[in-house]
C-alpha cells in the first residue's frame, strides 16, 4: 500500500494545481501491449505521470522503461520520486522529453497547491496525506464558486499584502 500513497498524493496534488481530468491507475492497451499509468491528466494533450517511492535514487532502468511507455503511446511524461534520480536520468530527460520531479520539487509543488506540510520529510508527508480528496480553499473557490475569480483575487491580495501595502502608500501620495 505504500506505493499507492504516492500515487494518491500526486493525484490530489495535480487536482489542486488545477489540472483537468486527473485519473489514477489507468491501463492502456495498444498494439498487443498493456501499459499501466500511475496518474494521467489533460483534456486533449494527455500527460502521463510515473510515481516512484524508493529509499534510494531512481535507477536509470526504470526511467528508460517509462520513456519506452511514453514513446509507444506518443504522450508527454512526468516522473515523480520521493527521493532523487541518478545523474544519467537527468542527463537524458531533456533528450526524451520527460520532466523529472524529485522530492524537493515535489514539496515545492505541494506548498504551491495550497497545503502546508506537517512533516519536513517528503515520505512522511506523502504517507500522512489523507486518502480521500479534499480540495484546498483556493481550488474550491476556483472550481465551484460563480465568483471564483473574485475569491482567487482576494486570496492572492491577502497572501501578498506585505508586498502591496508599500505600493498603496505610494499611490495615496499622488491622490489629492
Amino acid at each position: 500500500m505504500k506505493w499507492q500513497s504516492l500515487e494518491i498524493f500526486v493525484e490530489h496534488l495535480y487536482k489542486n494545481l488545477g489540472k483537468k481530468r486527473v485519473k489514477r491507475d489507468v491501463t492502456i492497451s495498444r498494439g498487443g501491449v498493456r501499459d499501466q499509468i500511475d496518474v494521467q491528466y489533460g483534456l486533449f494533450l494527455k500527460t502521463y505521470v510515473e510515481c516512484k517511492d524508493h529509499k534510494k535514487n531512481v535507477p536509470y532502468a526504470e526511467f528508460m522503461r517509462f520513456v519506452g511507455t511514453c514513446n509507444r503511446l506518443g504522450k508527454r511524461g512526468v516522473m515523480v520520486a520521493t527521493t532523487d534520480f541518478t545523474p544519467r536520468c537527468y542527463k537524458d530527460a531533456s533528450t526524451y522529453g520527460i520532466k523529472l520531479i524529485n522530492g524537493k520539487e515535489l514539496m515545492k509543488l505541494y506548498r504551491k497547491s495550497g497545503h502546508k506540510p506537517k512533516h519536513p520529510n517528503v515520505r512522511s508527508t506523502v504517507r500522512s496525506h489523507p486518502k480521500k480528496y479534499k480540495p484546498t480553499f483556493k481550488r474550491r473557490a476556483i472550481n465551484y464558486s460563480k465568483y471564483g475569480l473574485y475569491c482567487t483575487l482576494a486570496l492572492a491580495l491577502y497572501e501578498n499584502q506585505d508586498k502591496l501595502m508599500p505600493l498603496i502608500e505610494e499611490i495615496k501620495k499622488f491622490i489629492p
